[in-house]
């Protein structure tokens, strides 16, 4: 990140030097040295904050798996996080505006501004990482391509344009991952959704700008389309392009709670998000966009939540069905961590 020392990357390993395909990719995931390398991030305008910390009680317990201490300024001895101002240098902005008649089932029926960007670095096992991971609102997730041939994507399985709660459980498993219920035949392989290679799924490392508006983070984009120029052309999109719509996102981050903190996802189809392992929002199903937000403070009094400790929310999307991919983030929370990809890459 721009405002830190620059760190020289590395590939993810040796490993990479014979025939790779998913069972080996995974093997050499698995091998410790390679599971703590944070990523290579672009940078855009900075500004320097001031340090991320919990409550220094040496103990991680339910604090996003890392212990700042009070240290005032860096994460395990790491360059003070900095807030990107403008659009990091190679990423992809959000600039296409909503149609009038896309926004007519939210709140008030007004469309947002499109705001944030994003920058695809390509399969994930090509991502050159780096030692540092200095930043607040440049996160990495991993974007699944998928085959519409998948039983769950590709076709209007839920019938009608409603949330279809439920499709996942309550808590996370022990891999930072949603467990299926099983109670919906919309739904019936969730378990491919956030695996790579799960179900014949190509996965993608993506990086994403939350733009800083006033005082919250934001990343709005009415034409989510982050595999664009890689994959199958599956449908057309409401502005008449054809576009490839099946695809999951995975992205898994941490925040330092403060206090009068808020999280608000606006999208399609479904999204799964858990903060401090509870799931906070569920719009699962196919589906038009929808709306939740989460007030910090009610839920973190209901989860066991402590101000000046950290947590970690880990997101959980899919784009399913054609037409529209509709993905928004606002938020306040202060992020702490850039990104990590249990059990995929780990980026710290």
């Amino acid at each position: 990140m721009s405002g830190t020392t620059a760190h020289a990357c590395t590939r993810i390993g040796p490993c990479l030097n014979g025939p790779m395909n998913f069972r080996t990719i995974f093997a050499c995931l698995a091998v410790a040295p390679f599971a703590v390398a944070p990523a290579c991030s672009p940078s855009g305008g900075t500004e320097p904050v001031a340090g991320d910390g919990d409550n220094g009680d040496g103990d991680d317990s339910g604090d996003g798996d890392i212990d700042l201490g009070n240290s005032g300024g860096s994460i395990s001895g790491k360059p003070p996080a900095t807030i990107e101002t403008t659009l990091p240098t190679g990423f992809q902005g959000n600039v296409a505006m909503p149609q009038t008649w896309e926004c007519s089932g939210l709140p008030g029926g007004a469309c947002f501004a499109p705001a944030g960007g994003f920058l695809r670095q390509g399969p994930i096992e090509t991502v050159a990482l780096e030692e540092s991971n200095s930043c607040r609102n440049v996160l990495r997730g991993i974007v699944r391509d998928f085959e519409h041939s998948h039983v769950d994507f590709g076709k209007d399985a839920d019938g009608q344009d409603v949330i279809n709660a439920g499709l996942v459980g309550a808590t996370l498993d022990e891999t930072r991952k949603p467990v299926p219920t099983g109670g919906s035949n919309a739904a019936s392989a969730i378990q491919d959704w956030f695996q790579n290679g799960a179900g014949g799924n190509i996965p993608y490392v993506v990086d994403f700008w939350l733009e800083p508006v006033g005082p919250v983070y934001i990343f709005d984009s009415s034409r989510f389309f982050p595999l664009e120029g890689v994959g199958t052309l599956s449908g057309v999109d409401n502005d008449g392009v054809m576009r490839n719509f099946g695809f999951t996102t995975e992205l898994h981050t941490a925040f330092e709670y403060k206090g009068g903190e808020i999280f608000t996802f606006t999208g399609d189809d479904d999204v799964f998000i858990y903060i401090n392992n509870h799931l906070a929002v569920d719009l699962g199903g196919v589906h038009s966009q929808f709306s939740q937000s989460v007030d910090i403070d009610t839920f973190g009094a209901a989860h066991g939540m402590v101000v000046g400790s950290v947590y970690n929310l880990d997101l959980f999307h899919a784009e399913r069905n054609p037409t529209g991919s509709n993905f928004r983030i606002e938020t306040s929370l202060d992020f702490t961590e850039c990104g990590v990809l249990e059990g995929d890459i780990v980026v710290r």
